[in-house]
């Protein structure tokens, strides 16, 4: 059993000003102790603006967004964790937002962190590698941030030096941690890292984790920060401990699912790996359903993406398949747990009709 209490509002939590102090002044005693190495403690990425931190708004990552732009939501070409470029300039990495605006104080400190050597990072199609807490020793410990402001990014960025922690800017295989912006429920918004790091079974954890950790001069237990819900699936559902103790039962196993036409504000290639990390196999056309192998096919469409308002009502005439819409993915790895069809699925056109 844990001793954390339900949340953190009646602790005597430190202000930002005062977790920079506690920090500066350890990071003045380690200079003072000899020469560091900063390759062999953290890395400080780019950030990469997903997210926001004004969580009482209430809008997720997949609202529509005027200014996003879908032709950058693509999936950089595969990179080992640990490889620096030879190049010192930042990685231009998709730019997800939650409801924050690309004017917004976030967007500003793009300039403000491009100076720093960014590790190239991608997105792996492979299983995961899960971590669990008493395997620090043994495993180094990878970790990226989501909705954080600049200034709490570079809390982070400080707390992982202190702890030979590895940030990045994308979830990896060797993802081991995502630090969430929360409120002091371990309540967040739904974004893209949000998603992979349930799917993976990696730790999702509230910020407050880093913050506590370093009030307490110690890297404290993830279990009494473990993120608890989401704004829009619920804030008490646990889907993140569920997916994390259940890596042996896939919620997408026997499954085969099709990502099919456009998406916005989530690159294709990243949908169909979150599916395949909960244990579905993928399939790149309509045609290439295995029919009477004893899988299950299913179409994943987003219809709002869709330029022709009724062609994804007539996909039922490719492949006798059921069709649901993309929420469907999204509320059953938030939740990790299948979610019934009948709510998602999309009415498709009769034969007679077509």
């Amino acid at each position: 059993m844990h001793s954390c209490s339900g949340s953190l509002q009646n602790r005597n939590y430190p202000s930002q000003e005062e977790l920079i102090k506690v920090v500066d002044v350890e990071e003045q005693q380690l200079e003072e102790s000899g020469p560091h190495d900063l390759t062999e403690t953290s890395y400080l990425p780019r950030q990469d603006l997903e997210g926001t931190p004004y969580l009482e708004s209430g809008i997720s990552l997949f609202s529509d967004d005027p200014e996003s732009d879908p032709s950058e939501d693509r999936a950089p070409e595969s990179a080992r964790v640990g490889n620096i470029p030879s190049s010192t300039s930042a990685l231009k990495v998709p730019q997800l937002k939650v409801a924050e605006s690309a004017q917004g104080p976030a967007a500003a400190h793009t300039t403000d962190t491009a100076g720093y050597n960014a590790m190239e990072e991608s997105v792996s199609r492979e299983k995961p590698e899960l971590t669990a807490s008493t395997e620090r020793v043994n495993k180094r410990m990878s970790m990226v941030v989501s909705g954080l402001t600049p200034e709490e990014f570079m809390l982070v960025y400080k707390f992982a030096r202190k702890h030979h922690i590895t940030l990045t800017n994308l979830i990896t295989e060797e993802t081991t941690h995502v630090v969430m912006k929360t409120d002091a429920e371990f309540v967040c918004e739904r974004t893209l890292k949000y998603f992979l790091g349930i799917a993976g079974g990696k730790w999702v954890v509230s910020y407050f984790w880093v913050t506590q950790s370093i009030k307490e001069r110690k890297m404290l237990n993830e279990h009494d920060f473990e993120v608890r819900g989401d704004v829009v699936n619920g804030r008490n559902h646990q889907g993140p401990k569920r997916a994390r103790e259940s890596q042996d039962r896939k919620i997408f196993r026997g499954l085969e699912i099709c990502c099919y036409g456009p998406f916005t504000n989530m690159p294709t290639d990243q949908l169909e790996w979150m599916v395949q990390l909960c244990g579905a196999s993928v399939v790149k056309e309509l045609s290439s359903f295995t029919l009477g192998t004893g899988v299950h096919p299913i179409v994943v469409v987003q219809p709002d993406a869709w330029t022709e308002d009724n062609g994804f009502h007539a996909i039922g005439q490719m492949c006798e398949t059921p069709v649901v819409t993309r929420e469907w993915v999204l509320d059953s790895v938030a939740l990790y747990q299948c979610q019934e069809l009948d709510t998602y699925l999309i009415p498709q056109i009769p034969h007679s009709h077509y």
